[in-house]
């Protein structure tokens, strides 16, 4: 294997590059990963399935976890007690858990603690969820498909999906430039 100047490329240079395109892809995957958690929320919607410009699908994309946070009851004495007052048919000595469970479920579908005439039902409230996030499952022939389709021009360099917000690598500076200019001047001396 060799570069484009025709200079050899030898397996540990080529294990080194692998690594850092590697590391940096993964950098590159994780913030287009958080870009799908915001767009899924901001539709509302949990899963996708990506495809090339020919229509041929590649992955299936998809929320996990508990998502921006469970509903619970925070307050258990002052939700039976509202409980028994509005519902008392629902209670004995507690409130049943299926009447619970279904009344969370109706305010979930509201966004709110709030009865269906906008009334706070106290002792029902937000609690943390689990932390959630994006996984992308490729299909079993998504390479041969991706590969196809760049060696046909339909998808982007490498470049852009790597570095995003310009395209390519970002300008290096350092003392290996400062070396070289060095060498440059010394030479045209």
């Amino acid at each position: 294997m060799s570069g484009p100047a025709g200079q050899p490329v030898t397996p540990m240079l080529r294990a080194a590059l692998l690594k850092i395109i590697a590391t940096q892809a993964d950098t590159a995957a994780k913030a287009a990963a958080a870009e799908c958690g915001s767009v899924f929320a901001g539709t509302g919607t949990s899963q996708a399935r990506p495809r090339l410009p020919d229509g041929t699908e590649i992955a299936t994309i998809f929320t996990t976890g508990g998502g921006p946070g469970q509903l619970s009851v925070t307050d258990r004495e002052k939700f039976t007690a509202w409980v028994a007052a509005e519902h008392p048919d629902e209670t004995e000595l507690v409130v049943r858990k299926s009447f619970e469970d279904q009344l969370i479920r109706e305010v979930r579908k509201r966004g709110a603690a709030v009865t269906r005439n906008g009334e706070p039902i106290p002792g029902l409230g937000p609690v943390a969820g689990r932390a959630s996030g994006v996984t992308v499952k490729p299909r079993d022939d998504a390479l041969e498909n991706v590969t196809r389709a760049w060696r046909e021009g339909a998808l982007p360099p490498a470049g852009e999906l790597l570095y995003p917000d310009t395209g390519t690598a970002p300008e290096l500076t350092g003392p290996a430039e400062e070396e070289d200019s060095g060498a440059e001047n010394r030479q045209a001396s």
